[in-house]
């Protein structure tokens, strides 16, 4: 995991405030309350499909009107709320939900009384741009947007979140990642809107209409996330964990240790950490206990859990998180490091998120002390974590090194507030009203834009799914999974992820197959990566009384790519013949750069079935006509490719569907078509509905007819195992019933492929033909090209052979020794 936290300016507010049990004259850690603003912000809104609002840049505007929000924005995961009495700004109404006023108070009176001319409260102004996120956060669900100036404030109440401004003389609002500047006369002046790129994203991000008006009504709850102390996570301390982590020499050097006792490895650590610094030594003790301490899982789940002693852990190297947290405290004692045990409630394995509340405490973790700043140390979930099979799994998890407040809290409440280590300690309602994360959501820089603040999601009105909204770097794809919470059975054709073009942003669409409580999982990975993804955030899904049930087929990045659209079947993930019908049709519109084929297998062995699938585009729908034709009844799968036709790639999988053949008597195949089938509108009059082609009984030859536009000649050939069989096609036009006839001898038993070819005319065109057969017995053939007699020539020893050259008028070949052919001959 890398810190986002870039670096800032210094803030014209600055004040240190004391605990009242912080006693200086201890060396008992407290939480810094250091607060220094330096980062700016930004007010949007937008909504999602369960009516939540969510904050954007493009919604503090005249679509806004009067609609009353509580606005929320996040920059690197530190999530402030608005709370103060109402406040009109162009319409825009921020309602103040405050019951604590008292304390903290930062007084920016004096700040201002001393400028004495507007160059001053010009200054003042620009630097208020760089205040920070100890103050007023508001998530945005795309991109960053500054509030230059806003002015004619109704109300002379401040805006509270945890820290109090007083407005006085100037109505200044100054909060993290934002900066609301006012005039001395409180007159509206600008509300100036500067989008800029987040941190983590290059696309430049907008929320259509549509969205934004669903989430204009709905509260957001108000969950303030800003750090206590605004510069521990500074870039050179960001640099030099980071560096500690990828340090490859260090970890093979500890790996190399086999202490006896404790105090043997507390030396080893002493000898390493030699000439390193404070957080290298952390990261030697939190890699040594990754390394080496098991969690135990047989204790856990017998609930027979023996001692927790550090010296204990060490002797057995198996430990929980008491045992944890107690070894690496005393590590950190004994080589000169300041840190604290810490007790509280965590969402760990045995987490119910649908319980009210916790019944004990149930984990323990560590806050350690570098350079006067506080950080979490969680080395009981970066040690690995429970597996399905509920065996502990070893897999080092760096991200519990040195976590970030607003990481730990989503996971993470101690019991004793001031260890949130936030600018406003959340309460217990709050923190299980969280969705529960895991370490990608942070390590990929997932933000969740609904539900807000929620870990609940339900299902939106008039449709028959629910909805998660999620933003992302480029780089990053998602995927999601639905299970049934009672038997943890994952739901197929349950879960539609894609990517919004429009709105940059994930779509994660659920839908349930049956009412009753489920859970889902969205998973996260590296585009570039070939690893598979891992979890990142989990939400409930209960659903009640829902009458109406739907699937989605399962979808590749391609379908969105290529911006496919699936016309019918609507909300199923499987497709069934009509009555009647021998075959399923799947209809999808694409871009017209956008070609189309697929494929249909059987499900138990994953056999392609030849010649089940016909795949054409339908010019007067304007739209692609997939279908497919079973040779038994079972259940199949159906994958549809897509490609862009400018490119000389193959065949991407975008879409399949579930197909379960039931009840047909009839079984048909369709012949392989390519594109210039459908491109020069060829018609096959016979065989109808068949890939194959028999000789008739008493025949030497098989016959196909095909109907075509008068521009277009056909040609042909008949091959066995690779080899073409010459002699062995006749292709001709006939004119009395304006469709062509394609002849073909095989000279063996056995299977045989057959080629029919397609070629448009030009006007100017002239072609060849060679007229090859055996006449036996005739005394005389006669030809006629264009209705001209041709002179007899060409016919010797029982064959006639003659080639012609052929315009762009000619319709038809026509033999006047048709009856001899009848009698005897064979082509």
């Amino acid at each position: 995991m890398g810190c986002r936290q870039a670096k800032v300016a210094p803030s014209i507010l600055e004040q240190k405030v004391e605990d009242r049990n912080l006693n200086k004259n201890t060396n008992v850690m407290q939480p810094g309350y250091h607060i220094k603003s330096n980062q700016t912000n930004t007010i949007n809104s937008i909504d999602n499909v369960n009516g939540e609002k969510i904050t954007d840049n493009n919604l503090v505007d005249n679509r806004l009107d009067t609609a009353s929000i509580h606005s929320r924005f996040s920059l690197e995961k530190n999530i402030i709320d608005v709370n103060s009495k109402p406040y009109s700004i162009n319409n825009l109404i921020i309602e103040d939900r405050s019951s604590n006023k008292k304390n903290n108070i930062i007084d920016v009176e004096n700040q201002l009384k001393s400028s004495k001319s507007t160059d001053r409260i010009s200054k003042l102004s620009k630097q208020s741009e760089q205040l920070d996120s100890d103050k007023l956060s508001i998530r945005s669900s795309q991109s960053k947007t500054n509030v230059s100036v806003i002015n004619n404030i109704t109300d002379g109440t401040s805006i509270h979140s945890g820290i109090d401004i007083e407005k006085k003389d100037f109505g200044i609002i100054s909060h993290a990642n934002d900066n609301l500047v006012l005039d001395q006369n409180n007159k509206i002046n600008e509300v100036k809107l500067a989008s800029r790129k987040s941190s983590v994203r290059s696309q430049k991000s907008s929320i259509s209409d549509n969205i934004m008006q669903d989430m204009i009504n709905t509260t957001i709850p108000n969950i303030s996330l800003a750090p206590l102390d605004t510069d521990a996570f500074n870039p050179k301390l960001c640099l030099e964990r980071q560096n500690a982590i990828d340090d490859v020499s260090l970890r093979k050097t500890i790996d190399l240790w086999k202490p006896s006792s404790i105090q043997q490895l507390i030396e080893f650590i002493n000898k390493l950490s030699t000439n390193k610094t404070q957080i290298e030594k952390v990261w030697i003790i939190f890699y040594w206990i990754s390394q080496n301490i098991s969690y135990d899982d047989e204790s856990y789940f017998s609930g027979n859990i023996p001692s927790q002693r550090a010296d204990d852990v060490f002797r057995s190297k198996k430990a929980v998180c008491e045992g944890y947290a107690s070894l690496f405290k005393r590590l950190c004692d004994e080589t000169g490091l300041a840190c604290e045990k810490v007790s509280g409630y965590a969402k760990g394995y045995s987490f119910n998120a649908r319980k009210p509340a916790f019944d004990d405490t149930n984990h323990a973790w560590n806050v350690v002390k570098i350079e006067y700043h506080y950080y979490f140390i969680e080395s009981t979930w970066g040690t690995g974590h429970m597996a399905e099979n509920k065996k502990f799994k070893r897999e080092l998890e760096a991200h519990y090194f040195l976590s970030q407040p607003a990481h730990m809290i989503y996971n993470h409440l101690p019991v004793d507030e001031k260890w949130q280590l936030l600018a406003r300690p959340i309460t217990m309602t709050e923190y299980l009203s969280m969705p529960q994360t895991h370490a990608a959501f942070f390590e990929f820089d997932l933000q969740v834009v609904s539900p807000h603040n929620s870990h609940a999601i339900s299902i939106h009105k008039d449709k028959y799914y629910a909805e998660i909204l999620i933003c992302c770097p480029d780089d990053i794809e998602l995927s999601g999974s639905l299970k049934e919470s009672t038997n943890g059975q994952k739901v197929k054709g349950a879960d539609k992820v894609y990517f919004d073009r429009q709105n940059s942003l994930w779509r994660c669409q659920f839908a349930p197959r049956k009412n009753g409580m489920h859970d889902i999982t969205i998973f996260a990975k590296k585009k570039s990566s070939e690893g598979t993804f891992s979890e990142a955030v989990d939400f409930i899904f209960d659903i009640k009384d829902l009458k109406t049930f739907i699937s989605f087929p399962h979808t590749w990045s391609h379908f969105y790519e290529y911006d496919l659209e699936i016309v019918a079947p609507l909300y199923s993930a499987s497709v069934v013949c009509p009555i009647g019908a021998s075959y399923c049709e799947i209809l999808i519109r694409c871009p017209d750069d956008i070609e189309l084929h697929g494929s249909l297998k059987e499900s138990t062995n994953g056999q392609k079935v030849k010649g089940a699938d016909k795949v054409y585009f339908d010019r007067q729908n304007s739209l692609w006509r997939c279908q497919f034709a079973p040779r038994k009844n079972g259940m199949h799968d159906i994958i549809i490719f897509a490609k862009k036709k400018s490119s000389k790639g193959t065949y991407a999988a975008a879409v399949d569907f579930i197909f379960d053949a039931k009840d047909l008597k009839t079984f048909i195949s369709f012949p392989h078509t390519w594109s210039h089938f459908y491109e020069y509108d060829l018609e096959i009059v016979a065989p109808l509905y068949s890939g194959s082609v028999v000789c008739p009984i008493g025949a030497s030859y098989c016959e196909i007819l095909i109907r075509c536009p008068d521009d277009v000649k056909l040609s042909g050939h008949i091959e066995q195992g690779g080899q073409r069989i010459q002699q062995g096609d006749f292709i001709q036009y006939i004119a009395e019933k304006e469709l062509w006839q394609c002849l073909f001898a095989p000279k063996s038993d056995g299977l045989h492929e057959i080629t029919i070819f397609a070629k448009k005319l030009d006007e100017k065109e002239s072609t060849e033909a060679t007229i090859h057969c055996l006449l036996p017995g005739a005394t005389e053939v006669n030809m006629t090209v264009d209705s001209e007699w041709l002179s007899a020539q060409g016919y010797e020893n029982n064959v006639f052979k003659r080639t012609i050259k052929v315009g762009s008028q000619v319709t038809m070949w026509q033999f006047h020794v048709l009856r001899e052919i009848r009698d005897g001959s064979s082509i």
